[in-house]
């Protein structure tokens, strides 16, 4: 018995261990269907223009579960637009460099919540926005501008 359990938990542990890297998961490259291609191109942008970064922003944004729909359908344009604003108003002013990395994933890196329309928000938002904010000190100040 002692043995099976044994042999057991060395088959077990090298499956695990042989389990490949996030990105290279293969869920999502199926779920794309036909719009695999916008979807590597996606990951081959966000790593040439952010590249270790762009990695754990491609992860976040693919591999940690991107509704079915939006892989069959999001172009690398619209998923490029979006990345590149967030990550300009996360290191153009001071106080978002306070914004913890994990609010700012969760929070301010997607494209959109639950069952919002899919459309390219962020730049008419930062162009509104950025006079606004530019002279705040803290996020808190911010928010509380905008919500002004």
């Amino acid at each position: 018995m002692r043995i099976v359990l044994f042999l057991y938990t060395i088959f077990f542990t090298a499956v695990v261990s042989a389990e490949p890297e996030p990105y290279q998961s293969i869920w999502w490259q199926k779920k794309a269907g036909a719009n695999l291609a916008e979807i590597k191109k996606f990951r081959t942008e966000s790593l040439d223009r952010y590249e270790q970064k762009g990695e754990i922003l491609f992860n976040y944004l693919i591999v940690s579960g991107m509704p079915e729909a939006d892989l069959q359908t999001l172009s690398s344009e619209f998923l490029m637009s979006n990345l590149e604003y967030a990550m300009k108003a996360r290191t153009e002013f001071p106080w978002s460099e306070k914004v913890s990395e994990e609010m700012f994933l969760n929070d301010v890196l997607p494209y959109a919540i639950l069952d919002e329309t899919r459309e390219d928000w962020r730049p008419r938002f930062y162009e509104v926005c950025r006079e606004l904010v530019k002279d705040c000190e803290t996020a808190s100040e911010a928010a509380q501008v905008l919500n002004r």
